[in-house]
C-alpha cells in the first residue's frame, strides 16, 4: 500500500490532468517573475553609488564607482557630462528599473491571474458535468453530503 502522501500526489495529478493543466504554461509568469526579481537588483545594486554620493554631497565619488568605471568601458562619452549629471543619470536609471520590475510584476500576476481562472472554470465545468451525468435515480437514492465523495 502506497504511503497516503503519494497517494494524495496522485490524486492531485489526476485531477490536474482531466482539468487539462499543462505545466509549460507557467514558464510565461515564471520567466517575467525572474526577469523582475533581476531589475530589482539592478535597482539595488544602482541605488547603492546614489546613496553614497547623496550622504557625503559629493558626486565625484560616482566617478570612482566600479559601475561608472564599468559603464566608462563601452561608453566612452559618459566621460564628458557633469558630476551632478552622472548623478541625475543615475537616478533615472534607478527609475526606469523599477518601472520596469513593476510592470514585470503586474504582467507576471496577470498571466498567472489567467491561467489560475482558466483552470478553475474547467474544474467547475468538469464537476458541472459530471454532477449532471449521475442521473436522478442517483440523487434519490444516496444522502446529499456524499456527493463531494462520488465526484472527486
Amino acid at each position: 500500500m502506497p504511503p497516503k502522501g503519494l497517494h494524495a500526489l496522485a490524486s492531485v495529478q489526476e485531477l490536474l490532468s482531466k482539468i487539462g493543466f499543462r505545466p509549460a504554461v507557467l514558464w510565461i509568469p515564471t520567466t517575467l517573475a525572474a526577469f523582475a526579481a533581476v531589475f530589482e537588483a539592478l535597482s539595488l545594486a544602482l541605488l547603492l553609488p546614489a546613496t553614497q554620493a547623496s550622504i557625503s554631497m559629493d558626486f565625484k565619488s560616482l566617478r570612482n564607482s566600479e559601475l561608472f568605471i564599468f559603464l566608462f568601458q563601452f561608453f566612452t562619452r559618459l566621460e564628458a557630462l557633469a558630476d551632478t549629471s552622472l548623478f541625475l543619470l543615475l537616478l533615472s536609471a534607478i527609475f526606469t528599473a523599477v518601472l520596469v520590475k513593476i510592470l514585470l510584476v503586474y504582467f507576471a500576476a496577470a498571466a498567472f491571474a489567467r491561467q489560475v481562472h482558466i483552470l478553475s472554470s474547467r474544474l467547475r465545468s468538469s464537476l458541472f458535468k459530471r454532477t449532471i451525468s449521475s442521473g436522478k435515480l442517483y440523487f434519490d437514492q444516496v444522502n446529499s453530503g456524499q456527493i463531494p465523495h462520488v465526484i472527486l
